[in-house]
């Protein structure tokens, strides 16, 4: 099939399956006609093509991608790897909205935000 086919049976975008292409994590069939290449997409292709769309939702990158692919006795280093960036971050992000919240409760103990708010000259004074 085409790209575009591939496209729509992917989910993806054209410019999607090209950069995942790119990347060596998809292998069409390619061939010259006439002195033009071209690309033929197999259901196989398509399935990886979801595969690859699950993992880049859920924001794996494409290197760890590329070693799952490459070696996939790392499948579960990967992953195991990717979770405890992703429990770090969690940790940051916790962390973060704890001091938004103290800043905001600090404002509002302190007599609210100045002019409700709709003060620019607070505003300005921040930038």
């Amino acid at each position: 099939m085409k790209i575009k086919e591939a496209a729509k049976q992917s989910g993806l975008t054209v410019r999607a399956i090209r950069l995942y292409q790119d990347a060596e994590l998809i292998h069409p069939e390619t061939y010259l006609h006439n002195g033009r290449k071209y690309t033929e997409y197999s259901a196989a292709d398509v399935e990886r093509l979801k595969i690859i769309a699950q993992l880049r939702g859920a924001m794996f990158s494409i290197a760890q991608i590329k070693t799952i692919s490459d070696s996939p006795e790392r499948t579960e280093e990967v992953f195991e790897s990717y979770r405890t960036e992703l429990n770090a971050e969690f940790g940051r992000l916790k962390e973060l909205v704890s001091r938004v919240n103290d800043i905001d409760a600090s404002l509002r103990r302190d007599g609210g935000y100045p002019d409700g708010g709709r003060n620019p000259a607070f505003a300005s004074a921040l930038v």
